[in-house]
């Protein structure tokens, strides 16, 4: 039988879980795929104009990710994915987790 304090931290437990899965179900996937050890996500993923609610939902995220046993890696710059279509035709951008790197 679980004590107080462990039933409060279950029942908190399983309330991030249903909204993750709720708001978040692609994220909710990703942390629970068996060949995904580690999820990657884009910083403006949340609160790209800085939403008060968002920043509430990524904590959500990464603490569901932990409880999935995976780990969370923020790639990108600030508002980056906002600027797309906006750089100089002559910008060349690799994205170095896909492209084969000759030396």
């Amino acid at each position: 039988m679980l004590n107080g304090n462990q039933a409060e931290l279950a029942r908190k437990e399983a309330n991030l879980i249903a909204v993750v899965e709720e708001i978040l179900p692609d994220f909710a996937r990703a942390c629970r795929a068996h060949d995904t050890p580690v999820v990657i996500m884009h910083q403006d993923a949340f609160a790209a104009d800085y939403q008060e609610e968002e920043y509430r939902l990524i904590g959500l995220a990464i603490k569901f990710a932990g409880i999935c046993g995976k780990e969370v890696r923020i790639i990108g710059t600030n508002r980056q994915t906002l600027l797309i279509g906006v750089r100089p035709p002559t910008e060349l951008t690799i994205d170095v987790r896909t492209s084969p790197v000759s030396v």
